[in-house]
């Protein structure tokens, strides 16, 4: 369950992905320290392209003011490009998700949504899918 307050999807998924890269390195260092080896890098799979996309790619963003005029979105980017300022979304999650990228201790991956077997936690599912991912679980 998210601590914040979420605009859209992508912005959950980006969210969902800084706070596992935390869980990941904290359990990781209790592993390393009780077993005394690292399981980085940790592969991390979502099924949200635009998410993916920010976790990935340099001043990747998602506008969240679709009421804005046209002018003050084109200056807003301009500015973000000349100065390098994003949105705190961005800031505070997606740096921190490519900066545990960089340092190889996370991989994300892009997985298609009928095969994450993640859903089975967090919505609903016909009775196909929920005996699919409930299989795939007790594999």
């Amino acid at each position: 369950m998210q601590r914040l307050v979420t605009q859209s999807s992508c912005d959950a998924e980006y969210l969902a992905l800084s706070e596992v890269c935390s869980e990941i390195i904290s359990m990781d260092k209790a592993l390393r320290d009780i077993l005394g080896t690292t399981f980085y890098p940790v592969v991390i799979h979502c099924d949200n392209q635009a998410a993916l996309d920010n976790s990935q790619k340099e001043g990747c963003h998602k506008l969240k003011h679709y009421d804005e005029s046209i002018e003050t979105i084109k200056t807003n980017l301009e500015i973000r490009e000349q100065t390098g300022n994003r949105q705190r979304m961005s800031e505070a999650h997606g740096d921190f998700v490519k900066q545990c990228q960089l340092e190889g201790r996370v991989l994300v991956r892009k997985i298609n949504t009928h095969d994450n077997t993640a859903d089975i936690f967090t919505k609903p599912l016909d009775r196909g899918d929920f005996r699919k991912h409930r299989a795939a679980l007790l594999n």
